[in-house]
């Protein structure tokens, strides 16, 4: 097993990477998809999010002025979007949601923007239909991967009668969703992003989690699904997958502050509802987050989660 200060140097290299990769307006960039470009407030609002949940030992003056920035930058944007060529996009809006809740802010108006991205399945979507810059069909159905996060973005409205039939409708759909016991993936390449999504959301909810089948060998595609993967075990209590997963991403890390890019995320032929059933990159192109800056947030908050776990057991 890896020794616990080994892994604490890990992330504190990688949360030192994060904060000098901020730009002066406060934001991240990050990912580089051909016609669209780079992604701003969806990246910002999803680092700056990991930076916010870091256990109390790791938030420095350092992390928490550039939470601080980012939910500021989050703060000034008139739509949360991919980035300002794109429509506003389910999964931006809960994840700007959730982080400016970090910093007990909420926007007027958001919580029913976001209702209003639910479909009739109960899930979520990532664009209403016809959104002018979304124009497949497949990106206005109900996503798998979309749905947990926006149930999280909901949690802290769930008094209100709406929100909390909104949440029970895909709460339902979260259950109907498993193929061959996991969760598969719309927008990203990776085996447990919405396993790690459902797991995070079902505790937010206080419901009792109910593991998918454990991994059986099969080789993850990138270190940021060993990440993902990393976050499952320690909901799950798989304390052998769990260290093993440490152990890998420590070694993933190499010698830089942040984590190679490689990639990830999937943008879906059009009309393909399904990308995770096609073989190679017939469901899609997938694009590496090019500065690692996603990718690393993302591996820093989930050996902090196990370093937090394994220290205090």
């Amino acid at each position: 097993m890896t020794a616990l200060d080994g892994v604490f140097d890990r992330i504190q290299r990688g949360i030192s990477g994060i904060c000098a990769a901020q730009d002066d307006d406060g934001g991240w960039t990050d990912f580089e998809i051909a016609g669209m470009g780079a992604s701003g407030a969806w990246v910002t609002a999803a680092v700056g999010l990991r930076l916010a949940g870091l256990p109390a030992a790791l938030r420095s003056d350092g992390v928490a002025r550039a939470v601080e920035r980012a939910v500021a930058r989050i703060d000034g944007e008139p739509t949360w979007s991919y980035n300002h060529k794109t429509p506003q996009d389910a999964d931006t809006t809960a994840h700007a949601m959730l982080l400016l809740a970090t910093a007990g802010r909420v926007r007027a108006g958001a919580v029913e923007r976001l209702l209003g991205f639910q479909t009739l399945d109960g899930g979520f979507s990532t664009f209403p239909p016809n959104a002018r810059g979304a124009d497949h069909a497949s990106w206005s159905v109900s996503h798998l991967d979309v749905t947990p996060v926006c149930v999280r973005a909901l949690v802290p409205h769930r008094a209100k009668p709406d929100v909390a039939a909104a949440i029970a409708r895909a709460v339902v759909r979260r259950d109907g969703d498993r193929v061959d016991g996991r969760w598969p993936a719309f927008w990203w390449g990776l085996d447990w992003y919405t396993a790690a999504a459902w797991a995070r959301a079902t505790a937010e909810l206080g419901e009792t989690w109910t593991p998918p089948p454990r991994p059986t060998g099969e080789p993850l595609r990138a270190p940021l699904d060993a990440a993902y993967l990393l976050e499952v075990a320690i909901a799950s209590g798989w304390e052998g997958v769990a260290i093993a997963m440490a152990d890998l991403l420590v070694e993933a890390g190499g010698a830089g502050p942040l984590w190679p890019a490689l990639p990830v995320l999937r943008v879906a032929a059009p009309n393909i509802a399904r990308p995770w059933e096609l073989p190679g990159d017939q469901g899609g192109r997938l694009y590496a987050d090019a500065r690692g800056i996603y990718s690393t947030s993302v591996i820093v908050s989930a050996l902090a989660r196990y370093a937090e776990r394994f220290a205090t057991a």
